[in-house]
């Protein structure tokens, strides 16, 4: 039997179902909350509805990069299981790579010759097992992050800091990997390697871009930009990237 037919069969998509209803239960769950606290904090409904069309739109940016990289998840693993994997936690370029990674410890490549239904088990093990550490510190340590913070920061005042120089340090790891992670070929450094002068450009157009709609929102007020802005920078990128440097 092809392991795309296991992949693809009725009981792993009822499987995979189970875990992504899982979180769809949750997602309900905490909205429910939210809508409950926000009323008893004052919150109208016009305010409500302006938090979720932000949300929405802010989503849509991030979701076409998910969307443009889960085909190959999809060709290589069958719909279930990247339905499961990115629908539950993870991200593309982490399950492929994992898959991959299970795929040569039983002696083959991910979806090449011999890849059968035994190395899609090692694959899909590797992949529920590398992000089992983000379910297992989410279950045990979301509720004593708030004390936790507090600790680290020593007073209240200093939380805004912290939480900042954390995001910042958190962007700046994952702007400068898009470029040094592909400076090195074959052993030797390329600084000018074109798929690493590629990356850099969208992150700096990016990063360009959304600096000039937030000067535009400050002076303007306009409140598209808080809707739209994540959006049309990251799609700016990719795109100025692609035209003018092929």
């Amino acid at each position: 039997m092809n392991y795309l037919d296991i992949a693809n069969s009725p009981l792993v998509w009822g499987t995979c179902g189970i875990a992504v209803m899982t979180v769809l239960v949750q997602a309900a769950i905490f909205t429910k909350k939210a809508l409950t606290v926000g009323t008893k904090m004052g919150m109208t409904k016009k305010q409500f509805k302006e938090v979720a069309k932000v949300s929405v739109v802010s989503s849509i940016g991030p979701t076409l990069s998910v969307v443009a990289g889960v085909l190959p998840l999809i060709l290589a693993m069958g719909g279930a299981i990247a339905w499961l994997r990115l629908g539950f936690i993870g991200s593309v370029g982490y399950e492929l790579s994992t898959a991959g990674f299970g795929a040569a410890a039983y002696g083959t490549t991910l979806g090449g010759e011999g890849y059968d239904g035994y190395a899609l088990a090692c694959s899909f093990f590797c992949m529920w097992f590398g992000a089992s550490g983000w379910l297992v510190s989410t279950a045990l340590l979301t509720n004593k992050l708030d004390g936790i913070t507090k600790k680290l920061a020593g007073s209240v005042e200093l939380m805004p800091v912290i939480s900042a120089a954390a995001m910042s340090g958190a962007f700046a790891f994952l702007s400068f990997d898009h470029y040094f992670s592909y400076i090195v070929v074959d052993g030797k450094t390329d600084w000018m390697n074109p798929v690493a002068i590629k990356r850099a450009i969208c992150v700096v157009v990016g990063f360009v871009v959304m600096k000039l709609l937030n000067v535009l929102e400050d002076k303007k007020n306009a409140k598209w930009v808080r809707e739209w802005g994540i959006t049309i920078a990251m799609l700016t990128g990719p795109v100025i990237a692609l035209i003018f440097f092929r």
